[in-house]
């Protein structure tokens, strides 16, 4: 099995388990309609669908290697009717959007009222987790980088654009390399802080959602593919402690109902 395959099939895996206590939740509701937020390539829906349920899948953007069919629709702006989905799906995708307040409002409206939202999202661990092996491998990127001639002109610079947006684009280039951060924020600093429990309850109640339960997902990743499919055992055990990932489950607030 070649790296690129190997890749893939431990991305699938990591998918896989991240899904578990969403389906384990699914599996007590019958004839519903599902949508999709951030499908990617369609990996997860398809899973769905082939327990038998209607799901509609949806990305800001096209991916290849699709699993299933993921229309491209912007979730700030749906274009379907008020209340036509009983549950919303959103799998490590709530971090990426920009105008999050429109996003969960979009949501709002679509979802019945008896409807549940179920948001699989990354922790401070994950966060933690990733950095860790994001600073490790700085030094192997700089000592590469020394041995070509140009390695930032060459990462950054564009000839179709001016000099000076090629050197903000270097300075961006630059600070993300050493802040990291890995969504909207300014640093993984503040990724740590957001990705917190905490700060994803304060963020869904604000939005007018109220918690049914939180549960922490069988498997301890990070951003990387370190080790990939070894000490599997290992991670599980360690992500009771340390889960990089949390199944939130929610229902529109009885203040929006009422």
């Amino acid at each position: 099995m070649n790296n690129k395959m190997e890749s893939v099939n431990w991305w699938n895996y990591v998918r896989d388990e991240e899904l578990k206590p969403a389906l384990k939740i699914l599996s007590k509701y019958d004839h519903i309609k599902i949508l999709d937020v951030g499908g990617g390539n369609g990996y997860q829906a398809k899973k769905i669908s082939d327990l038998g349920y209607s799901i509609k899948s949806i990305d800001i953007s096209s991916h290849e290697k699709m699993y299933f069919n993921v229309e491209k629709i912007d979730v700030t702006q749906l274009p379907f009717p008020d209340k036509s989905f009983n549950v919303i799906l959103t799998s490590l995708v709530l971090q990426h959007i920009e105008n999050l307040d429109l996003g969960f409002k979009e949501m709002n409206r679509v979802l019945s009222d008896d409807g549940i939202l179920i948001h699989l999202v990354p922790t401070s661990y994950w966060s933690l987790f990733t950095n860790f092996w994001h600073y490790y491998q700085i030094p192997k990127f700089l000592i590469k980088s020394i041995s070509k001639k140009n390695p930032i002109k060459e990462i950054t610079d564009n000839d179709d654009i001016s000099a000076e947006e090629n050197q903000q684009k270097k300075k961006s280039k630059i600070l993300k390399l050493f802040l990291n951060p890995l969504d909207q924020n300014f640093s993984f600093i503040h990724d740590a802080y957001y990705f917190s429990s905490f700060s994803w309850k304060k963020l869904l109640k604000k939005n007018s959602f109220q918690i049914i339960k939180i549960e922490k997902c069988p498997i301890l990743s990070s951003g990387y593919g370190i080790f990939k499919n070894r000490f599997q055992n290992v991670r599980r055990k360690f992500s009771k402690i340390f889960p990089t990932t949390l199944c939130i489950v929610l229902k529109k607030s009885d203040l929006i109902n009422n």
